[in-house]
């Protein structure tokens, strides 16, 4: 009874999790995009705001989580929900992809203003890359309950900010996305 009991739960909490994606990926469709409320944003403290709701699930796989932001804050113009939500999906994906013992590095950078996410798990193929961006594809060996939205949610909503992101190799031997903003986009904070 435990047992199903536990199932269930594990199945109601993907289940939401793919509802809330595919309700993000509606609300980045095309209707939304013309009434956006650009403000300035503090990557540094948007980063370390949405890691302190990463720490738990962190802790549970032993995953070191540090945030690499300087004392300058580094302030972009954006939408602070729809930012976090992208930080989010990098975060929770790194995670989900690093295996236990591993580490998470979420990193600030002034020039190009860029935040980043990078991890130690096993990384994406250069070939793979580019289609890791399209809705419901997951990586070569994916592992969990993940839907294969987060990238392209992130994708979207970097479209949103006139920004770009990057799928590469982190130093840690895994994978590395950068979303990196105009510069000219930078605002004062």
């Amino acid at each position: 009874m435990r047992a199903v009991v536990n199932e269930l739960g594990a199945t109601t909490q993907r289940t939401a999790r793919l509802v809330q994606q595919l309700l993000s990926m509606g609300r980045l469709d095309l209707e939304g995009r013309s009434d956006l409320a650009l403000v300035p944003v503090d990557l540094g403290a948007l980063a370390r705001e949405v890691g302190e709701t990463y720490l738990d699930a962190a802790l549970e796989k032993q995953i070191e989580l540090e945030l690499v932001a300087g004392d300058t804050p580094v302030c972009v113009r954006g939408e602070p929900d729809l930012l976090g939500e992208a930080l989010g999906n990098l975060i929770d994906n790194a995670i989900r992809c690093t295996p236990a013992g591993g580490s998470v590095l979420i990193a600030i950078r002034r020039s190009p203003p860029s935040l980043g996410v990078a991890d130690s798990g096993p990384g994406v193929p250069a070939e793979q890359r580019a289609a890791m961006f399209e809705r419901f594809v997951r990586g070569p060996e994916p592992s969990g309950e993940g839907t294969g939205l987060g990238l392209a949610i992130v994708r979207e909503i970097a479209v949103l900010h006139g920004a770009e992101v990057q799928l590469g190799d982190s130093e840690a031997g895994g994978a590395s996305v950068t979303i990196r903003f105009p510069a000219a986009e930078a605002a004062t904070g």
